[in-house]
């Protein structure tokens, strides 16, 4: 999908002389820029010295010089040497010997004459050496300084260096000319969320088998919710092998049944990352939160969900994403009176709560079975008579019962 990108790439980082120039990689947050690159680069670490820069939230560049000092001289990272700190650093010369625990004896003896503190600086080594600045929107830095620092890499020191940014999100009106300057080469990256998918799913292994068989489902709902950000789908994916830890073995077995979860928890977990829906909320309000919100109502709808496929209540899902997980008798009690297994429950109730997959013969007797019910006070438990008033409401509403919400209401008082 991005072929054309690895292959000036390889190009680039294979040039015998320096470029004088760096590359940009530009996309969307969440669009798979670090995912590619870090991909790209797996198979060079062998010939290659890669310098990963992380810029978001910097302040000021000795911040960048600190992360680069760090991978080009891991021994003056090393635990023992954060005492003496900067002042150590200058006073590094050729073949200076270290001793790293205060046992009075040279540990290590480092020559850098190869390299300044920041940069490297012998001829015969630049070619191994990639520098990656990552998220240059992100950084606190102003842009030219930044730019500034990553032109003397590119033209006094000969360095490659790939930038990775969201160009749309950089506002500085000074980028423009620097970036001229700098940056030779620019490429959109294009998602390719197969490669990213099946990546994501080997960072887990209870649900790698149920994910694999259920990507297109995945991928599917990732369209529909048109929010193409490839790191919060890695992030609901490890989410969702948390919550199917709780799932019994029966329910897992049931391919149908773990196609809808798996359609419905990737929907809710969407939405909720991009914001569109709130799991407090969901929690405390459930189906009303949507019934009385047509902007939160929405996102909803453009996944096909309603009561009836959604498998758990609307509080029982908002409960799961702002604790992560639910008790297992929860999910078991939800699953177990889900349409999947309808014909092992007898409660007339629980299979006219999924009335929509009903026959209109089975449906009518199963509702004039719970009527009688009803109006004899047979349903004393409290959730019990809650559901059923619920649900006599809502037929009522649609026409599909003859008492009038009013009288619902009153005979349900009496049963209270």
């Amino acid at each position: 999908m991005n072929e054309h990108i690895e292959s000036f790439l390889n190009h680039y980082i294979d040039l015998a002389i320096a470029p004088e120039y760096a590359v940009l990689l530009t996309g969307e947050w969440g669009s798979g820029k670090t995912f590619f690159i870090k991909n790209f680069l797996e198979s060079k670490k062998d010939d290659k010295k890669i310098i990963n820069i992380s810029l978001f939230g910097l302040t000021k560049l000795e911040e960048i010089n600190e992360q680069i000092f760090q991978q080009l001289h891991p021994v003056l990272s090393h635990k023992y040497m954060s005492i003496a700190g900067k002042l150590l650093k200058g006073a590094v010369k050729l073949g200076t010997s270290i001793d790293l625990n205060g046992d009075k004896k040279d540990d290590v003896s480092i020559n850098i004459n190869q390299f300044d503190l920041y940069s490297p600086d012998d001829n015969a080594r630049k070619h191994e050496y990639i520098f990656v600045f990552d998220d240059l929107e992100r950084t606190k830095i102003h842009i030219s300084e930044v730019l500034g620092s990553i032109n003397t890499l590119v033209e006094k020191d000969g360095i490659k260096v790939i930038i990775l940014a969201d160009e749309t999100r950089i506002n500085e009106k000074e980028y423009k000319n620097f970036k001229e300057k700098v940056i030779g080469k620019t490429f959109q990256i294009t998602q390719d969320f197969d490669s990213a998918f099946y990546s994501f799913v080997n960072l887990v292994s209870d649900t790698k088998e149920v994910l694999e068989t259920n990507k297109e489902t995945i991928k599917d709902v990732y369209i529909a919710g048109n929010y193409y950000n490839l790191r919060h789908i890695r992030q609901s994916i490890l989410d969702f092998d948390w919550f199917y830890k709780n799932i019994d073995t029966k329910f897992r077995e049931h391919l149908e049944l773990m196609q809808n979860l798996i359609k419905v928890f990737f929907a809710f977990s969407i939405e909720i990352k991009q914001g569109n829906m709130d799991a407090n909320r969901l929690e405390k309000k459930g189906y009303y939160h949507y019934k009385d919100d047509i902007q939160e109502k929405t996102p909803i709808m453009k996944y096909y969900l309603n009561s009836s496929n959604i498998l758990l209540e609307y509080e029982q899902w908002g409960k799961l994403f702002s604790y992560g997980t639910l008790p297992q008798d929860e999910t078991d009690n939800a699953l177990q009176n889900s349409r999947y297994f309808m014909k092992e429950i007898q409660a007339e109730w629980i299979r006219l709560w999924h009335y929509r997959e009903l026959e209109n013969t089975e449906f009518k007797q199963l509702l004039e079975t719970m009527v009688g019910k009803f109006n004899r006070f047979e349903y004393q438990e409290h959730e019990v008579l809650q559901h059923v008033t619920g649900l006599l409401l809502r037929f009522s509403e649609a026409g599909l019962y003859t008492y009038s919400k009013d009288k619902v209401v009153e005979q349900a008082k009496k049963s209270d």
